[in-house]
């Protein structure tokens, strides 16, 4: 069994059998970038719900008074 890392350019090969298919998985690295970027975007992704939920209010109150003096400003 032979996977290619594309990134990379380079084959990581091993066998069902014994250990040696195991220790070549281990070393293998394709993929870690992409697994960095999706846990990334997930805590970002966390932080903004966490942001809204916490000061959702607070700015819905801020808006609603910006749009009423202007609402008052154009009159």
């Amino acid at each position: 069994m032979s996977v290619l890392c594309e990134a990379e350019g380079r084959s990581v090969s091993g066998g069902c059998s014994g250990g040696r298919f195991l220790r070549a998985l281990g070393k293998d690295e394709c993929g870690q970038g992409m697994t960095e970027y999706i846990l990334l975007i997930f805590l970002v992704a966390l932080a903004c719900i966490f942001g809204i939920r916490m000061y959702g209010g607070k700015i819905k109150k801020g808006y609603t008074k910006g749009a009423e003096t202007l609402g008052n400003i154009a009159r």
